[in-house]
Parts: C-alpha cells; sequence; structure tokens
C-alpha cells in the first residue's frame, strides 16, 4: 500500500525527503503468439548450466536465433547478488557493447533478457567509505552506453513514460534518448529442487502456459479495497480511481467482488499478507509497488524470490517490481501501466511505459514479450487520449482529464497536471529548506500552504478548494518531471 512518510517541520537548513511507500498488484491475462524475432538479446552466465538451460529454453520457445545468446564470464562468485561497478562495466556493459558491433546487431537489438546467475545489484561505492550508489542491473542495462558514466545510478526523467508507441518507433525517432533496452529476467528461487542442467520448474510452466485465445472476454479487473490507514488511502485512490474510470474505454471490465479467486485480472491495493493468493484463469503480469528489500538477516533477493515463486505458482507469467521502498515520484503509474498493457504493447513495455523515472532499483521479472490481443479502441481517443471531450490538440492536460481545463497561473499548463508552481519548468524539492524564499522548492511552497495557508488556487491542483495532503501527494508524483506530464 502507498504509505507516504508523515512530514515533520520544516526546518530552514534541514534535508529530509518526502516520499512515500506503495504497494499495488496488477494481474492480466496475457497472449499473442510468437514468432521469428532478432531484437533480443539473452544474457547468461558462462559455466552455469542452470542459467545457460534457461536462455536455450526461452529462445526456442520466443523463437530467438541461437546467436542471440551471450554467455558472459564473471569473476563474481555463483550465487553473488551484487557486483561492483568497475567490474560491471568490463565483465557485463563493455562484453554486450562489443557483441553486438561483431554481430552488427547495435540498432536491431531493443530487448535484453538475463537469464538467472547474473547479478541483481551494481554498487559504485566511494574509496575508503562507506558511502555507495546502488541500482539493479536491469536499470543500469536499460541505459547502456545512452547516459554519462553514473547516471544509471541516479534518477533521470524517462523518455518513455506514458508513450503509446510500440518501442521500436520510438527508439528511431529519438536514438540518443536515455532508454536504450527494455530489460526483463528469468528468474526463480534456487529452492526448487532442479539439478544444474535443468530449468526451475515453475519457470518453466510459467513460459509455457497457453496464450490468451484473441476470441476470449476481456479481462475483468477487480479492485480490492484500499489500505486502512488515512494517508494511505488517499494515496492509494489518487493512483488507483484512474483504473475503473479509463479501462472500459479499452473495451476491459472493471468490477469489486467478481472472480476474486479465478481471476482474469485484479488491482490489490495491499501490504503485507494477502491472505490465500488469487488463481489466474491463464497467464497473467502482476505488477507489485511495494518494496522487495531484504529483511532481518536476509539475502536482497531472498524476499524477491518468495514473491515471485509465489505469483508463478498462481498463475502468472511476468512481474514488475521494485527492490527497496521506492519513493513515490518512482514508482510505475498502475493506470499507465494497464493502458498500455490494453493497446496491445508487450508486457516489459508496459512496464518501461509506467515508469515516470529511469535509474534506482525497478525489476521486471518473467516473460516480457507477451501481449494482450489487439483491440479495437475508439475512435475518440485518437485524437483525446485522456478521454475528457477536449482534444488533445487544446488540451492543457492532455494525459490527465480535466475538462474544466483550470489553469488559474495562465501559463498553458492545467492544474491537475502542474505542479510547478514556481514555474521554473520543472517539479523539484528544496529537500526540506524553506529559506531563502526564491530557492524553496514546489514542494516546500505547497506544503506550507497546505498547513499554515493563506489559500492559493495555482496550489489547489485538483480544484476542490483547499490545498491539502492530495495536493501533496500530486506534487510528489510529479518530482523530477516538467508540467504538463
Amino acid at each position: 500500500m502507498l504509505r507516504p512518510r508523515p512530514p515533520r517541520p520544516i526546518r530552514p537548513n534541514e534535508t529530509r525527503p518526502l516520499a512515500g511507500l506503495l504497494a499495488v498488484c496488477l494481474l492480466a491475462l496475457t497472449g499473442c503468439p510468437f514468432g521469428e524475432r532478432d531484437d533480443a538479446l539473452i544474457l547468461a552466465r558462462r559455466g552455469d548450466a542452470t542459467s545457460l538451460a534457461i536462455a536455450r529454453h526461452y529462445a526456442a520457445r520466443a523463437g530467438i536465433p541461437d546467436e542471440r545468446i551471450l554467455e558472459l564470464t564473471l569473476t563474481i562468485p555463483l550465487g553473488a547478488e551484487r557486483i561492483a561497478a568497475a567490474r560491471y562495466r568490463a565483465e557485463i556493459a563493455e562484453a554486450i557493447e562489443r557483441h553486438l558491433v561483431l554481430t552488427g546487431s547495435e540498432e536491431a537489438v531493443t530487448r535484453l533478457i538475463i537469464a538467472r546467475g547474473l547479478p541483481l545489484v551494481v554498487e559504485d561505492c566511494a574509496p575508503d567509505t562507506a558511502s555507495c550508489r546502488r541500482a539493479t542491473l536491469d536499470a543500469a542495462l536499460a541505459q547502456l552506453g545512452r547516459t554519462p558514466e553514473g547516471r544509471a545510478f541516479a534518477r533521470m526523467p524517462n523518455p518513455y513514460f506514458r508513450s503509446t508507441v510500440p518501442f521500436e518507433d520510438f527508439r528511431d525517432e529519438d536514438p540518443a534518448g536515455g532508454l536504450r533496452f527494455l530489460v526483463s529476467r528469468l528468474t526463480a528461487s534456487h529452492a526448487e529442487g532442479q539439478t544444474s542442467d535443468t530449468v526451475p520448474r515453475l519457470l518453466v510452466e510459467a513460459l509455457g502456459r497457453p496464450e490468451r485465445p484473441a476470441e476470449a472476454d476481456a479481462p475483468a479487473w477487480h479492485v480490492a479495497g484500499a489500505p486502512e490507514d488515512r494517508a494511505s488511502d488517499a494515496a492509494a485512490h489518487l493512483l488507483l480511481d484512474p483504473i475503473a474510470q479509463r479501462l472500459p474505454l479499452f473495451g476491459h471490465r472493471v468490477c469489486n467482488g467478481c472472480g476474486a479467486n479465478a481471476a482474469t485480472g485484479i488491482v490489490l491495493a495491499r501490504e503485507g499478507p494477502l491472505g490465500p493468493l488469487p488463481q489466474l484463469e491463464g497467464p497473467g503480469l502482476v505488477v507489485s509497488l511495494t518494496g522487495h528489500g531484504p529483511r532481518s538477516g536476509e539475502a536482497v533477493a531472498a524476499p524477491l524470490h518468495a514473491f515471485v515463486d509465489r505469483w508463478l505458482a498462481r498463475g502468472a507469467t511476468g512481474l514488475s517490481l521494485h527492490l527497496g521502498d521506492p519513493y513515490l515520484a518512482e514508482v510505475a503509474r498502475p493506470q499507465v501501466q494497464l493502458e498500455s498493457w490494453a493497446r496491445g504493447r508487450t508486457a516489459a513495455e508496459a512496464h518501461y511505459a509506467s515508469l515516470p523515472q529511469l535509474g534506482g532499483r525497478h525489476v521486471f521479472v518473467g516473460d516480457g514479450l507477451r501481449s494482450l490481443p489487439p483491440v479495437d479502441l475508439p475512435a475518440a481517443l485518437a485524437d483525446d487520449r485522456d478521454g475528457d471531450g477536449v482534444a488533445d490538440a487544446r488540451d492543457n492536460c492532455p494525459a490527465d482529464a480535466n475538462p474544466d481545463q483550470r489553469d488559474t497561473n495562465a501559463d498553458g499548463f492545467g492544474n491537475l497536471c502542474d505542479a510547478d508552481v514556481d514555474d521554473d519548468g520543472d517539479v523539484d524539492s528544496s529537500d526540506g529548506r524553506i529559506y531563502p524564499v526564491d530557492a524553496r522548492g514546489d514542494l516546500e511552497a505547497v506544503t506550507l500552504t497546505a498547513r499554515n495557508g493563506p489559500y492559493d488556487p495555482d496550489h489547489d491542483l485538483d480544484g476542490d478548494g483547499r490545498v491539502d495532503e492530495t495536493d501533496l501527494l500530486r506534487v510528489q508524483l510529479s518530482l523530477s518531471r516538467p508540467p504538463g506530464g
């Protein structure tokens, strides 16, 4: 569940990020058979028979040629979860670049698929200090060769966020953009009883589940109850309510209490034990926006593997998630995820289209190449993608439904998508500092108005006549991005 940290009193010289924790699960049936494809490169570990078996199994099923399997020679111990940044560059990044050049596939390959045996986290630690920057291997590889040294360990706006076009078309239009590859990971726990030359049972079952037939009924999305505490309830509703409003436009059904135990699609706004997990009627996508970090005495990957295994056993084929407790500005957006999925994008495309920022600790585990059957979208969505009755060409919030077009500061962006209250072109935070006034961030400015007043219509993003928690959450959702998106 979404649990924003309760705000502390703002002090003039104190730094503390205001952010939150989100836990949401989204499941959908998948479909569309594969054809021959050479746009994917599978990364296996040399000397690890299980890693190579997974790579070959997936390549054969997905129609990926054998020459698109790259065996990497790693010097870290088998099963190591972390790799130092220098080794990552020498043993993984440079090896991939060299392979792409030698095979002439720099332009053709748009997807990287990590077989088990590769590390989960890349860390860059300063010499003689305990200071480290960390990112998942997946997040680092997504930006491979496209960002300055070290940027994979920082956050940066994702240019593919909210995109409705296939990733290959997007990359052709922006060949130097920060997002180079869609990265997915094939893994399951080490406690499957497999021998060294076999593929884990759960993974085999997940990848081999039948595709959803095109004539099947549209998925029925079950929306679970929102979390109980007030702060989480407000944040969960802010993110989940648009699902019920938007999915019917794509021919999908949204309901409460419909088939929770044998579901085609479920939205779970809940953290912690879920009780009996619902059984998917066919292959499914699970999106968890809570953090999967280590508990006391556990390795980094232990909670991840436990989560993956539970849902693979219940019918999932792919899982979109984060390690650690992500800030609200970093987590995938459920509405964007489901709309991308409904438009026929693959699971990996839907995952990346729903991420506002690159870098950090996002992971997609499972079959990133699956997709739903194409649907005939209403003609109105072609010119009005948010469905608010105002055509995109004159809509001041084209991705957020605001039929009233409220724009109190007359800057061309509707308040609903304009958390840039100081009009400097970027939604930002001054890390809790409020003096000098002209250095105050958008988050701090709205926080002070919400706490102390007086009412400022520019800070009332949702137009309900008050500046409150919901407006603060909208600022958090927009951090590090320009207004309008």
